[in-house]
């Protein structure tokens, strides 16, 4: 026998769900990198080995063209939600000038509110 369909019981679209908040409270990592042709990689995660193996094994479709890349800096932040709002603001600068001094000086000076 089905069960019959309860739209109440359903969550909103768009609206958190239980996952969505574990990112409140796993750490978070920005991570950078940087290939032989010094195009850049900036990304996110909560497992920052993971995720290295994950772009060396070719398992990560935006790096999988990049020759060699190399971690150039990552930077741990308080939970992974704020790390993703770093990640998402550091993207939309799309400057490789500011990009580079971050890796020069080996900190993400940047702050959300």
């Amino acid at each position: 026998m089905l069960s019959s369909f309860n739209p109440d019981a359903c969550g909103k679209v768009g609206a958190p769900t239980k996952a969505s908040e574990w990112i409140k409270f796993m750490k978070g990592f920005v991570y950078i990198l940087k290939d032989e042709k010094d195009r850049f990689y900036i990304g996110s995660t909560n497992d920052i080995e993971r995720r290295l193996k994950a772009h060396s094994a070719g398992n990560t479709q935006t790096t999988r063209r990049m020759i060699k890349p190399i971690l150039v800096l990552s930077q741990e932040y308080e939970n992974l939600e704020y790390a993703r709002k770093i990640e998402r603001r550091l993207k939309k600068l799309k400057r490789k000038d500011y990009i580079e001094e971050m890796i020069k000086v080996g900190y993400i000076r940047m702050k959300i509110d």
